[in-house]
């Protein structure tokens, strides 16, 4: 009986998954070292995968090589929805407080957004997020992956090749 469930659950995670993949007609794909994202676009347009769009909100899901709390944080900002605009009298009293051109900021109470380490940047993973909500549904990892151009074509190719077999869009 445990082995008839595995297989159910197996069977439904499948589904479920492939839904994921068809439900994605246009990506983004996000900046990555080596400037392998170039290459993983071009290869995405070449084969027809998917529509490749250079504005992230305009995207079903984003293809990124790595999952982190910067990434989380640089999507939600990307996707949340505008703020209110500020009464008049609330306006006059932001306005005074955002330094003009050329002036310092400091000690003018505004936080500097800081940068996170890229010390555990990817190592040949990458992870196609859906945008509503934030979830992969879909990775593969590129053993040895080599940043030489012809490599990285090569790489582009494969992972294309990949998503296209598994969902189900490869001739």
């Amino acid at each position: 009986m445990p082995a008839r469930l595995a297989a159910v659950l197996f069977l439904c995670s499948a589904a479920m998954f492939a839904q994921g993949l068809a439900s994605v007609n246009k990506v983004y794909v996000w900046p990555m070292q080596s400037s392998f994202d170039q290459y993983l676009a071009q290869e995405l347009a070449r084969q027809g995968a998917f529509r490749i769009v250079v504005d992230p909100k305009d995207a079903d899901a984003i293809l990124t090589e790595r999952i982190d709390e910067s990434f989380l944080e640089q999507v939600t900002e990307m996707f949340a929805e505008p703020e209110p605009e500020p009464e008049a009298a609330e306006s006059d009293d932001v306005a005074a407080k955002v330094p003009a051109v050329g002036e310092s900021i400091e000690g003018g109470g505004i936080k500097m957004r800081q940068t996170r380490s890229t010390f555990g940047r990817s190592k040949g993973n990458l992870f196609l997020v859906n945008v509503k909500n934030r979830s992969v549904i879909w990775s593969t990892y590129l053993k040895e992956f080599d940043r030489a151009p012809d490599r990285l074509n090569e790489r582009a190719r494969d992972v294309v090749e990949r998503l296209r077999k598994e969902s189900g869009t490869s001739d």
